[in-house]
C-alpha cells in the first residue's frame, strides 16, 4: 500500500476516463482533503496550490502536467490514466466538437477530425503531460519512463479501467471504488467507420503516446497476473458490478 503521507496527484488527461475517476477520488477524500486544479491559463498554478495547501490535504487532480511535485515540500505520488491514442484523439473530437455551448473548446476551432488530429497541439498529447513541459525532446520516451517508474505509484489503463480502478484500490485502501461513466462520447463514429488513411495519420501523430501506452499497460498488465484467486475473484465481483450499475443507469 502506498504511503498515507504522500499527497496523491492525479494528472487528469482528457478523454481518458478522468471525469469518472474524479468523482471516485471525490467519494473517498472530503473537500478539505483534495485541491481540484481546473483554472484558467490566467491563473498562477503553483501560486492557487500554495495558497490552498495545508496539512490537511491528501489529494490533488486536474488537467494539469507532471511537474507539481517540484514547488511542493512534500512527499507525493502521481497517477494518471492514459488511453489508446487513436480512440483518444477521435473521442476528444467529437465530445468537444457536438458541445455548441462549449464556445472556448479547442476542437471547435477545426472543421475535420483530420484537421484536428494534425495539429501540432494535439498530437502526442498524453506524452506532453507525463513529460511535464513541451517542447518534447528526441529522447522524450526515456524521461517519460523515468518519470513513470520514479514519481508514479499507478497509471490506469482506459481499455482496462476496472480492472485499473480494482488494483488502486488494493494501493491506496479506498472505501469506496463503485462508478458510474460521466463524460462519455456519445456521437463519435467507430474506429472501423473511419478511413484507414486517417488512423494511419493520427497513428503516426502519436508515435510516442502508443510506446508509452504500450509501457504503462505492459507495467499494469503485469500487476493483473500477480494477483492471487481470491483477488481475481474480487476482481470478477467488482467488474459484474460496476456493469449492473452502468446498465441501471443507461
Amino acid at each position: 500500500m502506498t504511503n498515507s503521507n504522500e499527497i496523491l496527484i492525479h494528472l487528469h488527461i482528457a478523454k481518458t476516463g478522468g471525469t469518472t475517476f474524479i468523482s471516485i477520488l471525490e467519494k473517498n477524500y472530503l473537500p478539505t482533503e483534495r485541491i481540484p486544479i481546473y483554472l484558467d491559463p490566467i491563473v498562477n498554478k503553483n501560486e492557487y496550490i500554495k495558497s490552498r495547501l495545508h496539512e490537511n490535504i491528501k489529494c490533488m487532480y486536474g488537467h494539469t502536467s507532471f511537474g507539481i511535485h517540484q514547488t511542493l515540500s512534500m512527499p507525493v505520488t502521481y497517477t494518471t490514466f492514459l488511453r489508446d491514442p487513436i480512440d483518444r484523439v477521435i473521442s476528444e473530437y467529437y465530445f468537444n466538437h457536438y458541445r455548441p455551448n462549449d464556445t472556448n473548446k479547442d476542437s471547435l476551432r477545426f472543421n475535420s477530425l483530420e484537421e484536428f488530429a494534425d495539429h501540432p497541439d494535439f498530437c502526442n498529447h498524453q506524452s506532453k503531460i507525463l513529460f511535464g513541459k513541451p517542447p518534447l525532446p528526441k529522447n522524450a520516451f526515456e524521461y517519460i519512463q523515468q518519470n513513470i517508474n520514479k514519481y508514479f505509484s499507478f497509471i490506469g489503463i482506459t481499455e482496462l479501467y476496472d480492472e485499473s480502478v480494482f488494483l488502486m484500490n488494493k494501493q491506496f485502501g479506498w472505501n469506496n471504488i463503485n462508478y458510474i461513466k460521466e463524460n462519455v462520447t456519445l456521437n463519435r463514429p467507430k474506429k472501423e467507420d473511419i478511413p484507414k488513411s486517417l488512423l494511419k495519420k493520427i497513428e503516426q501523430n502519436n508515435h510516442l503516446d502508443f510506446a508509452i501506452y504500450h509501457y504503462a499497460k505492459y507495467l499494469l498488465l503485469n500487476k493483473l497476473e500477480e494477483l492471487n484467486q481470491n483477488e481475481k475473484m474480487e476482481l470478477n465481483d467488482f467488474k459484474s458490478k460496476i456493469n449492473e450499475l452502468n446498465s441501471n443507469n443507461g
